[in-house]
């Protein structure tokens, strides 16, 4: 049997990108078999995990960039980057697609079709330029890099070590396959120093390597000595090479921590050697004389990070999701310099060259068109601050992943005179590896119920709503859709408003949503909408020769039975809950059940689980209603036959789940409340709501009219399989299909968006159960106690 557990660690990927609510998944790794009624220790594990260079929550605009896009715009092409600077040069290359060198475009075979990599590899036999302009954007030298592309006309990796105006040095990374009958991948590494118009002069040439590997950067140190990571698959060593003039390194620096990547060697201001190891964040200074690293342990930041060259006192500057920062080795800690939200454009920095914290140099994409563009931030001062914080201030806190969100920030900023928004983004205070944020929404929940409240919040599933609602800190927003004359409530979805509203008010306005059910043949269930728990165990019971479930997905069917359960059997306003009963031990045993097939039974007995529905080898699939192709794929791929949509079993009888992939609630206390509308009031309009086309469902029915509309008519969306070797292109969408899909959007709806706090007790117990430390009973009992402590102390 395999247990709860190990079915999360097979599908963690697969659940921290779905919209679906199973957030509570890094929530369960750190296994306890605790006493019923023991606290839970959880959150305070993840509290530790907050990131401690996130930016400050602001009062007044204390930082502002205005953006000037330099005079020549746009020095190579259509496509450039920014790849290193000095102090007044900064040094740009052309790329395309193909620049985007990974292992299996390297390592693709062209004249071998099994090599899936191969199609998509287009030859580009453009010279590889680098060019050198000054902070206006004026072009001063023009290099050639040498020796750049394959035979096939494919790009190798470059990177740039600009010492200074008149010292400029770059590494060709050459990946490619090795001659022999293995076609292991093969890497080597050549060093130019260039000059102008063609001149460069090759200074090394490494020997070639039995495996590939890009570095993200080189050196050279003060002896002429070229430093270049290095990751040894065959001997799954990680470090610095370190070369002379011989194609054979003089010797290894060797990373001290196991699975280490070194992606950033440079000089601090010190003259000192550095490097910054990417899973771990970990800085180390480099000794070239012992062949040693020395970890500078107080470096600490996610690993999604661009690094830049320093200046003004900073070591070296760093690009993450948020912003721009700048680390000072002595001083051991990071400034903010440049966050997304301090300027008023409608983009932001991709790559960048930091000449000061008041001037940034930077290559933006204008989403309007295709084309890069070279811009320069400068830092306002003091009267143009004075200028923008004369407007009334709209806190907005929240996980700005959305990149609408932050658009739309910008343009309401430049557009509107009266109100502005300054914007916490919360996701800062999540690591690389949470990315669900529910570290960011456990500071949010600490700052906001400590009285620090926005005046607009971005809630989502890891925040503790029912505390913010028992406190009354959110506003109706049903007092701002009753006075907009321009909102007409028939326009939207009442069932998705209705699953968002406690005690008549509509705490959460949700602008686009994704939507889950189960979905079972016809054949076997008729043309019944709806279950009860009875009648799903019942259901199974009846065909036990069946596997219920025709995917591996145990933890994503367990979530949805159990917040379906917590929706019907706990009262908020009572404080009261209901798991000390047969229902819910008979959800905790058809779980630890076989009930629905491992990836070890699916690969012994089942040819391909695509098609276990259609072949009567299972009798339901989870699946999720983003678009009316959810419904056609099911009816046509997985089942091969009508399907009933019954949903998820519950007792109130509302079968289908909904999770907001964007939402907003005003604050009570607000002062801004007629501004804070006219900024949540853009995500309803025509232009937004069209734009919903991926993962979410648009809240306007209009919009989702057009979207289905289009899936049924353009005969270049209909999708097309491999069935058993052969392709298979789906039907047009019926009529039937669309009536049925129509109806399923309009009918009831519930919300999981409150009980996260009760899924992390629910969990933790029933693992426990599933770990075979207590009985079912046992362990409904304990969920009946903690949720009740939750209910009555925490609410």
């Amino acid at each position: 049997m395999v247990k709860i557990k190990n079915q999360i660690k097979k599908i963690c990927a697969f659940c921290l990108a779905c919209t679906f609510p199973v957030t509570l998944l890094s929530c369960s790794e750190k296994k306890t078999v605790s006493l019923p009624g023991q606290p839970s220790e959880t959150e305070q594990s993840v509290t530790e995990q907050i990131i401690t260079d996130a930016p400050a929550k602001p009062q007044k605009l204390t930082r502002f960039f205005d953006q000037v896009e330099l005079k020549s715009g746009n020095p190579i092409s259509d496509d450039f980057r920014i790849i290193g600077n000095t102090t007044d040069s900064i040094y740009c290359m052309s790329y395309s697609s193909a620049d985007m060198c990974s292992y299996k475009t390297c390592c693709t075979n062209s004249d071998d079709p099994s090599h899936s990599g191969a199609a998509s590899v287009v030859p580009d036999n453009r010279e590889r330029e680098i060019v050198q302009v000054d902070k206006e954007g004026t072009v001063i030298n023009t290099y050639t890099a040498s020796d750049c592309t394959d035979e096939g006309g494919r790009p190798y990796d470059i990177k740039i070590l600009p010492i200074d105006e008149n010292n400029l040095y770059y590494m060709v990374t050459k990946c490619g396959v090795s001659p022999d009958e293995d076609e292991h991948g093969i890497s080597s590494y050549c060093v130019y120093k260039a000059g102008a118009q063609s001149q460069s002069v090759k200074i090394f040439d490494s020997q070639t390597f039995d495996y590939n590997y890009i570095p993200q950067s080189f050196c050279i140190d003060k002896n002429g000595k070229i430093l270049i990571p290095m990751m040894d698959f065959t001997t799954n060593h990680t470090g610095i090479y370190v070369y002379g003039s011989d194609p054979v390194p003089e010797y290894t620096i060797e990373c001290p921590d196991d699975n280490a990547e070194i992606t950033y060697i440079f000089t601090g201001a010190d003259n000192s050697l550095y490097c910054i190891e990417r899973h771990e964040s970990k800085l180390y200074r480099i000794d070239t004389q012992k062949g040693e690293l020395t970890e500078v342990s107080d470096f600490t930041a996610a690993s999604e990070n661009t690094f830049y060259k320093g200046s003004c006192g900073y070591d070296f500057y760093y690009q993450n999701k948020y912003g721009i920062m700048g680390y000072s080795i002595p001083n051991g800690k990071s400034d903010q310099i440049f966050m997304n939200m301090d300027c008023d454009c409608d983009t932001f920095p991709s790559t960048a060259a930091v000449l000061s914290p008041e001037l940034i140099i930077a290559v933006n994409n204008n989403f309007s068109d295709t084309n890069c563009r070279l811009c320069k931030y400068v830092k306002a001062d003091q009267e143009r601050l004075d200028e923008l914080n004369s407007k009334q201030i709209i806190r907005l806190a929240g996980c700005l992943d959305d990149l609408s969100v932050t658009l739309m920030i910008q343009k309401f900023n430049s557009e509107n005179d009266d109100y502005r928004i300054a914007a916490t983004d919360y996701s800062a205070y999540s690591s690389s590896y949470d990315t669900n944020n529910i570290t960011a929404g456990i500071k949010c929940d600490s700052d906001i119920l400590s009285g620090d409240i926005p005046d607009i919040l971005l809630p989502d599933s890891t925040m503790d709503i029912p505390a913010y609602l028992s406190k009354g800190l959110l506003a109706d927003m049903n007092s701002f859709i009753d006075s907009d004359a321009q909102f007409n409530r028939d326009d939207y979805y009442s069932s998705i408003l209705d699953a968002y509203t406690y005690k008549e008010k509509l705490f959460l306005l949700p602008v686009k949503y994704s939507s889950a059910t189960y979905a079972v043949k016809t054949s076997y269930w008729g043309e019944r909408d709806k279950w009860t728990y009875d009648e799903f165990f019942s259901f199974a019971s009846e065909h036990p020769d069946i596997q219920p479930f025709d995917s591996d997905y145990r933890y994503m069917i367990f979530m949805s039975l159990m917040e379906s359960y917590a929706y019907d059997h706990v009262n908020f306003d009572e404080h009261s809950c209901d798991f000390d009963n047969d229902t819910f031990e008979k959800i905790l045993q058809f779980i630890n059940d076989d009930t629905i097939p491992s990836e070890q039974e699916k690969s012994a007995e089942w040819t391909d689980f695509t098609y276990a529905l259609k072949n009567d080898m299972s009798l339901m699939r989870y699946i999720y209603m983003n678009d009316i192709y959810g419904l056609h794929r099911m009816i046509n791929l997985y089942a091969g036959e009508n399907v009933s949509l019954p949903g998820i079993p519950s007792d109130s009888g509302i079968h289908r789940t909904v999770e907001p992939g964007l939402s907003f609630s005003v604050t009570e206390n607000s002062d801004v409340k007629e501004g804070a509308w006219m900024f949540i009031r853009q995500f309803l309009t025509d232009e937004y709501q069209d734009g919903i086309i991926i993962n979410d469902l648009p809240l306007k029915k209009s919009s989702l009219y057009k979207r289905t509309n289009q899936l049924c008519n353009d005969e270049t969306l209909r999708e097309t399989y491999d069935e058993n070797g052969n392709p298979y292109t789906l039907p047009a969408v019926n009529l039937a299909e669309r009536e049925s899909f129509r109806n399923f959007m309009e009918s009831p709806a519930r919300s999981a968006i409150c009980f996260h706090k009760i899924m992390i007790i629910i969990n933790e117990e029933s693992e426990i159960f599933f770990s075979s430390g207590c009985t079912a009973r046992e362990a409904a009992v304990s969920i009946q106690n903690k949720v009740s402590r939750y209910l009555n102390e925490m609410l």
